[in-house]
């Protein structure tokens, strides 16, 4: 979602026509796809564990968040404001509901590892990361929205916040693609990483290109992401952190 709103402030630069965000919007939605494509969307293909009813109610809500932002974005693009505005009602809904779907998937993952009989207490130290990055992602996608709506007339945050929100929520699906056998010399969590600093390195080049500076939205962001990196290894090492998981199994 672009923009909800007609009017641009003025002195700003015209986001609305760029098609640097649709771009963006597509990529994502194919990191995604391509990401669940074997546990989720094209699963009568393949031999893989069954999943509870409730994964299937996350996964449909995410890829509609995901489908409704591309569309959102050509939407803008192509001067369609009316119809964008219209659909940013439903944007407002299915993404208030979204850190909800998010929070319940990530605090199951102890029970689902548990059901599987394997034994959770070995394997906390590799969900860490993966339980609380999830929690990081839904906690700056609630604030990011939050954000959006707020400020929804001014068109140039607005738009900022709606992209750097929906790049924080594609962690998961990062690490679906790393599981591709083309990927096996990196590491999960390297290859999110790097993943993820290139779609920042991006929106951070696009405005230095196009606006000759980084918006002030950007700028939050990427402290906020280098705050968590640097904040994280001290969180995955506490006590209180592993007594959290354990309680979640």
């Amino acid at each position: 979602m672009a923009q909800l709103t007609q009017a641009a402030a003025p002195g700003t630069i015209e986001v609305s026509r760029s098609r640097f965000y649709p771009i963006m919007a597509g990529l994502i939605l194919l990191i995604v796809l391509a990401g669940f494509s074997r546990t989720l969307y094209l699963r009568p293909l393949f031999e893989v564990n069954e999943i509870p009813p409730y994964l299937y109610v996350h996964g449909i809500l995410l890829t509609t968040w995901f489908v409704l932002f591309f569309v959102q974005t050509l939407l803008v693009a192509r001067g369609s404001r009316a119809r964008h505005k219209e659909l940013g009602v439903a944007a407002v809904a299915i993404g208030t509901v979204i850190p909800l779907a998010g929070l319940m998937a990530t605090f199951g993952i102890p029970g689902r590892v548990v059901s599987a009989g394997l034994d959770f207490e070995s394997l906390i130290p590799r969900f860490m990361p993966v339980i609380f990055g999830n929690i990081q992602n839904v906690i700056f996608f609630a604030a990011a929205l939050l954000g959006a709506f707020l400020l929804r007339h001014k068109r140039d945050f607005h738009s900022r916040l709606m992209l750097w929100g929906t790049l924080f929520i594609i962690g998961p699906a990062l690490g679906r693609v790393w599981r591709w056998p083309i990927f096996g010399d990196i590491s999960e969590g390297s290859f999110i990483s790097i993943s993820t600093s290139l779609l920042m390195a991006a929106i951070v080049g696009h405005e230095l290109w196009r606006e000759k500076r980084v918006h002030s939205v950007t700028l939050i962001a990427l402290s906020a992401w280098i705050s968590w990196i640097l904040v994280r290894p001290f969180i995955f090492s506490s006590e209180w952190a592993q007594g959290f998981v354990r309680s979640l199994a």
